[in-house]
């Protein structure tokens, strides 16, 4: 247990470090639109469903804590409390000059505007509202790491029902991810990682589903530091299953060697050398894929899932009556469906990054002469 309790700390730390370069939506100081204050002041309410969607999907430093709808009719109009993240990390922030994380962004910069402010004079590290998110769910799966692990090491057989669960998901993530995938003589090492991943990812997409609180996996920079981790991790494995050298021989398709190749006519050690230069590219672009496919899968899949629970839930900004009731079915259904959907996702996560990292630990076997293995199954096959 604790060599999985050590891990998790170092997978958020890496995470948050990397999440920091996105930029929240809506901007540092925008006030949430909350119909309570509008109907308090005795003014129509003008949310229309584009703002209560975006409202309830889009990262932020603020956040607010809304009452249910139903409350209006017991007659509380307070407004909804809000606590403002932006002001109270505001000492994470610093200019180069007073106003530069205000100043627009430069030309070319409108994709990366994290990039584009530093360029300004502008390094914002204050955390947002998925920043939190994030935060809370590691403390979260560590109490219960904690409080289910494995305490007494002298008990071979785990006590308790808690327990028996926490050792039934470790010994999933061994022998469904990690030996089917990695190998049985290698995976034992990668368990630590995957069960951390896998569990982590998990809380974050269902500690969304909490009324009140943010899906941290509905951010795209959480899910790229994710995929990061999962790349320095299946690299790392790489270098050493095959070594420096041949983890560089690899990026060359196998051709590197081949232009080595003692005896090697010039014609031929010139044509490998082309090809040599054409497979670089291309291989690094397939290492860059990896990341990129892990972070567009589940960032995707859990924002459009919320997206679509909170278009349900705006029909009853649009229509009222009957509509309130069709809303609250429908989204109950979701509801349900997106619990699912967070364990799917977590799962796939998982299973990807074990992929990879088995296809990085095969590289060493990449080259080897299996002359002898062939004769032995030839004569098998023979008797």
């Amino acid at each position: 247990m604790r060599r999985y309790s050590k891990l998790l700390p170092l997978l958020v730390c890496l995470t948050g470090s990397l999440a920091s370069a996105e930029e929240p939506v809506p901007g540092e100081h925008a006030t949430p639109i909350d119909p309570l204050a509008h109907e308090a002041a005795g003014e129509a309410h003008a949310q229309t469903p584009g703002q209560f969607i975006s409202h309830h999907v889009a990262d932020s430093y603020e956040w607010e804590f809304e009452y249910p709808g139903l409350l209006r009719k017991f007659g509380v109009t307070a407004a909804s409390p809000v606590i403002h993240i932006g002001q109270m990390f505001s000492f994470l922030k610093f200019e180069r000059e007073p106003g530069a994380c205000a100043l627009g962004l430069p030309e070319g910069y409108k994709m990366v505007p994290a990039i584009g402010k530093v360029a300004n004079g502008c390094v914002d590290m204050r955390p947002s509202k998925a920043h939190l998110m994030m935060f809370f769910a590691g403390m979260l799966v560590l109490v219960i790491g904690f409080a289910f692990g494995n305490r007494k090491k002298d008990a071979l057989v785990p006590q308790g029902r808690g327990q028996n669960l926490w050792e039934a998901f470790i010994q999933f993530i061994r022998d469904e991810l990690a030996y089917k995938n990695i190998g049985v003589d290698k995976g034992d090492k990668y368990v630590p990682f995957l069960a951390s991943l896998f569990i982590f990812i998990l809380a974050m997409n269902w500690l969304g589903l909490v009324p009140g609180f943010f899906s941290a996996t509905g951010s795209i920079a959480i899910t790229a530091g994710l995929a990061v981790c999962t790349f320095f991790v299946s690299q790392y494995a790489a270098i050493r299953s095959a070594g420096i050298v041949g983890y560089l021989a690899h990026l060359t398709g196998g051709m590197i060697d081949q232009v080595l190749k003692k005896g090697q006519s010039p014609l031929m050690r010139v044509m490998f050398l082309v090809l040599t230069l054409l497979f670089i590219p291309i291989e690094l672009v397939g290492l860059l894929v990896r990341p990129f496919v892990l972070t567009m899968r589940l960032f995707a899949n859990m924002f459009a899932g919320h997206m679509v629970l909170f278009s349900v839930l705006a029909l009853a900004l649009v229509g009222g009556g009957v509509w309130y009731g069709f809303s609250f079915l429908i989204g109950t259904v979701i509801y349900v469906f997106e619990t699912f959907v967070g364990v799917l996702q977590a799962f796939v996560f998982s299973l990807l990054s074990a992929i990879y990292i088995g296809l990085a630990e095969d590289m060493g076997h990449h080259g080897e002469d299996h002359s002898g293995t062939q004769d032995e199954h030839a004569k098998a096959a023979h008797h």
